[in-house]
């Protein structure tokens, strides 16, 4: 029997669990995403893709510049249990807390609305790919038409600020401030890559196999406040 990849899960169904608990936060995520920016000044979240570089800059001076906000007791679905043997080394000098990996995740929801603004039918899927070792099998992604990979908004939202935070301090090569333009960067690529594809192909949507069973279909979650 060959051996898929799936993210954090063991089986199909695990990874199915996974996502709709990620769908069933998604609101929520926004909505404190919008209050968090509010409260700080932060930019408007008008869902445009000018809107990216400003909220790159605003996640990289929450994290890095602005004082921690109290800690939670939160790891995402879709990211692989802690290691009970886990400890501080050269390239992960520290653990990242629950309130950052819940603000990745906000801001993740935040770029997957985006596209789901830029790109009608767009939707958030539980990846499954037709080949064994795609590193998207079994992850929240959003499914934007291109039938061999798609749009994964949560390593877009990442921007390298996760890894900026957890070598802050330390004086070493990867001790250094996130670019601001990252997040835009890579979104404007997949926009790019995405048109390349339909210039090649028949412009017609295929809707990405995904759910119990391969369902082609999976709701979409409100996109309103």
């Amino acid at each position: 029997m060959r051996h898929v990849y799936i993210n954090a899960a063991d089986s199909w169904e695990e990874a199915d669990e996974h996502f709709e608990q990620f769908l069933a936060v998604v609101p929520e995520r926004r909505l404190q995403l919008a209050e968090w920016v509010a409260a700080t000044g932060g930019p408007v979240l008008d869902r445009s893709v000018e809107s990216l570089g400003p909220v790159n800059e605003w996640f990289i001076e929450t994290v890095l510049d602005r004082p921690a906000p109290p800690d939670v007791e939160y790891r995402p679905a879709w990211m692989p249990p802690r290691n009970p043997d886990w400890r501080p080394n050269p390239t992960n000098p520290r653990a990242a807390p629950g309130w950052l990996y819940l603000l990745w995740e906000q801001v993740a929801v935040y770029v997957g609305d985006v596209m789901i603004e830029q790109v009608p039918g767009s939707r958030w899927v539980c990846w499954r790919a037709k080949h064994k070792g795609v590193i998207d099998n079994g992850m929240p992604v959003i499914d934007f038409g291109v039938p061999d990979r798609p749009f994964n908004a949560i390593t877009c939202a990442n921007g390298g600020v996760l890894r900026s935070w957890t070598h802050q301090g330390t004086g070493n090569d990867m001790d250094v401030r996130p670019a601001p333009s990252k997040i835009r960067g890579y979104f404007v690529a997949e926009l790019a890559r995405r048109e390349a594809h339909f210039a090649e192909h028949p412009a017609r949507w295929k809707v990405a196999p995904t759910g119990p069973g391969a369902r082609r279909s999976q709701r979409t979650p409100a996109t309103s406040p």
